[in-house]
């Protein structure tokens, strides 16, 4: 018996390794990239490891490229974005998690319906509205079509834990003096808010690394960094691979920082599951 529990956990540690190294590989493979000289990509034999390490590609990408102005641009989206999806979603999951009768019963049908749809088939309709509007190229616009999409997640989410919320201690709370509005304030959001933290996580990230929005919506004003990546990598003179990549490890610095910060409060969201 001793034998086999010793074989499992060799087996699981050996499937845990196997894995990591996998999902490390592109990380560690994209920062090699990102400090290689362009003989050292294109040599023949291939090189796994830079002969000569160098980092004229992060130079380049903020000198010559508008790597900080896309960052900056992708701050502002992302952060309007999250902000806008939560004043929307919070509200909403509120309303449709305590609604006894009428349609907002079966409002999760089709908020979920909302995000099963591929964004493609929106595309073209908010392309012919932006286009009347003036919206293409600008902040408003980005952060706009950006919450179109992540809203219906956060209230597919946050609705479950507004429906296990106890609803004595809110009916407690309101015998007390408090009106509904502010039990919601001052009890219920304190109480889940780890799964505010992780809407917002999710929220930020899916804005961050938009790609066909981006591509559809943005242009000098406010070219992201998913937009700078891909014209990098579709440049009629030739791809930049050592540019793409040095902007590919940058943009992943703002999702390991909130991981860091947030951590306690993203197991707790991710795992509870419910307020007790």
């Amino acid at each position: 018996m001793r034998s086999r529990g010793a074989a499992a956990r060799i087996a699981v540690t050996a499937f845990v390794v196997v894995g990591a190294v996998v999902s490390l590989f592109p990380i560690v493979w994209i920062a090699l990239t990102s400090v290689k000289t362009a003989g050292d990509y294109f040599a023949t034999p291939f090189r796994w490891l830079p002969e000569h390490l160098t980092l004229d590609h992060f130079v380049r990408l903020f000198t010559d490229l508008g790597g900080a102005e896309s960052i900056k641009n992708s701050l502002i989206v992302s952060l309007g974005s999250m902000l806008l999806t939560l004043v929307i979603s919070v509200p909403a999951a509120y309303a449709i998690a305590r609604a006894r009768r009428g349609l907002l019963r079966s409002a999760p049908t089709y908020v979920l319906s909302l995000r099963a749809l591929p964004p493609v088939i929106l595309l073209i309709p908010l392309y012919l509205v932006y286009s009347a509007t003036g919206l293409i190229d600008t902040y408003i616009g980005l952060v706009l079509a950006f919450s179109t999409f992540n809203v219906p997640f956060a209230i597919w989410m946050l609705r479950g834990f507004f429906e296990d919320f106890p609803e004595e201690v809110q009916e407690a709370a309101q015998l007390d003096g408090l009106s509904e509005f502010a039990s919601l304030i001052r009890i219920v959001l304190p109480m889940i808010a780890p799964a505010i933290v992780v809407v917002a996580f999710f929220s930020f990230l899916a804005s961050w690394n938009e790609l066909m929005l981006s591509v559809t919506f943005t242009g000098e004003q406010t070219q992201t960094v998913t937009k700078l990546l891909s014209s990098l990598l579709q440049s009629p003179t030739g791809a930049d691979f050592g540019a793409a990549a040095a902007i590919g490890i940058i943009s992943m610095v703002p999702g390991i920082i909130l991981v860091v910060l947030c951590q306690r409060f993203l197991v707790q969201g991710l795992t509870a599951g419910s307020v007790k």
